[in-house]
């Protein structure tokens, strides 16, 4: 039997400064519905702007992983992610008033803590999985990983080795439970070497460190400013992380991944391989065909071409292929064409109209769009482009929805823009 979606029973809330801006902030997580995911919200900004936990929506930052939607960023998500990855909660909103999560003690004790506190609430709805159909090897500048089709449950192994330095190398695997997870990975706090502290500091970066959230390391290997937890500390740290980078696949994952060296940049390299070998068994995909059997619209506004994968009515990823001979074309800039803005918001709110087809289909309702809020445009889009349209819904109510759409060319930003939906029946036919 396929286990169920899991979310927290009852809110909690605390309070502390992010390890890097050093700014004060409160967080607080609340249930959530099937289906919703884990989305943060920047209460401090206007419209508590969400932030869905997705691969889409990671910033490439040093150091940390750090979510963007719009303008709002959430930054040192991971040891959050760790905590929500062990506990397998599905459904987590994250309220917080400051750009970054607080530090705690530079472990993930602190959210293992929150996540105990409120406890968990199992929902009629079935888990979201993946299993590898293969295995799947990253190589970076100075790290490996390798993830392996496994059975049952997610086992990590994290081998740490900085070999011009005195720190011995170290390694930690485990299989991931709750009861593992906040005992042997969680206490594990940040480090940092001595050597690049000072630099770090330079670039912006550790204005709330202090001896009580981070551990320095010497170029002798000995310890600065306190006591290990454990002996290979450093390296459980950085199997927290990994875990926290691997639950921005979205779903739960059955696998065995081992890392040597790995930092961020790498494991979410990985992770991007897994989204694309791991479909889900319930993912769909739609060709042209599908999608005129589904969707009222037919040329000229009929702009989607493909649905490379819809997931469990959480997120669909499609492909509009741009081509000279598009009518909008002719009367838009005909001596350097560019595709309208608006039919860019089009494309997204097709694609959010497929991930919804099953869902209208089978209570005969059609999605009719309502409001599109924080658009933005962030390069042309010209004949000889290849469109790859994202949606992840962030909420799924019983009359409206909304998403979160992203339209990129070649890994680049074109467009972006929440999208809201009301759902109504379908009028009678003649």
């Amino acid at each position: 039997m396929k286990p169920t979606q899991k979310t927290i029973r009852t809110p909690v809330e605390r309070q502390g400064i992010g390890i890097n801006l050093g700014r004060a902030v409160t967080l607080r997580l609340r249930p959530a519905e099937p289906d919703t995911g884990l989305v943060f919200a920047r209460t401090d900004l206007p419209g508590s702007p969400p932030v869905p936990a997705t691969l889409e929506h990671v910033a490439p930052r040093e150091r940390r992983t750090v979510l963007r939607s719009g303008e709002a960023e959430v930054q040192l998500v991971e040891h959050l992610l760790a905590a929500v990855a062990a506990f397998e909660i599905d459904n987590l909103l994250v309220d917080l008033d400051a750009p970054e999560l607080p530090i705690g003690d530079g472990s993930a004790s602190l959210f293992a803590e929150m996540l105990q506190q409120a406890g968990t609430a199992d929902q009629d709805q079935p888990r979201d999985l993946l299993t590898l159909r293969k295995p799947i090897t990253i190589a970076g500048d100075h790290g490996t990983l390798v993830a392996l089709p496994a059975s049952d449950g997610l086992t990590i192994s994290y081998t740490l080795d900085y070999n011009h330095i005195g720190l011995p190398p170290q390694h930690y695997e485990t299989h991931v439970t709750p009861k593992i997870f906040c005992a042997e990975i969680a206490p594990a706090r940040t480090f940092v070497l001595e050597r690049e502290a000072q630099a770090l500091l330079d670039r912006g970066l550790g204005k709330g460190a202090s001896a009580g959230n981070i551990v320095v390391i010497r170029d002798d290997g000995s310890i600065l400013n306190t006591t290990l937890r454990f002996p290979d500390e450093p390296a459980r740290h950085k199997a927290l992380d990994l875990l926290g980078d691997l639950q921005l696949t979205g779903a739960g994952l059955i696998a065995k991944v081992f890392a040597v060296k790995s930092g961020h940049a790498d494991n979410l390299r990985l992770v991007e391989a897994i989204r694309h070998d791991a479909a889900p068994p319930d993912a769909v995909s739609l060709d042209i065909r599908d999608i005129l059997s589904v969707v009222p619209h037919r040329y000229p506004f009929l702009l989607v071409d493909r649905v490379v994968q819809i997931d469990a009515a959480r997120r669909a990823t499609a492909i509009k292929n741009v081509t000279a001979n598009e009518p909008f074309f002719q009367g838009h800039f005909p001596g350097r064409p560019i595709m309208p803005g608006v039919l860019l918001i089009e494309c997204m709110a097709q694609t959010s109209g497929l991930l919804l087809y099953q869902r209208c289909a089978d209570a005969n309702l059609i999605a009719q769009l309502m409001s599109v809020d924080a658009a933005k445009f962030r390069r042309p889009v010209v004949p000889g482009d290849q469109l790859h349209i994202e949606v992840e819904a962030v909420r799924m109510g019983t009359r409206t929805c909304k998403v979160v759409a992203t339209a990129t060319v070649d890994g680049q930003m074109a467009a972006e823009a929440t999208i809201t939906f009301v759902l109504v029946q379908t009028p009678p036919s003649e």
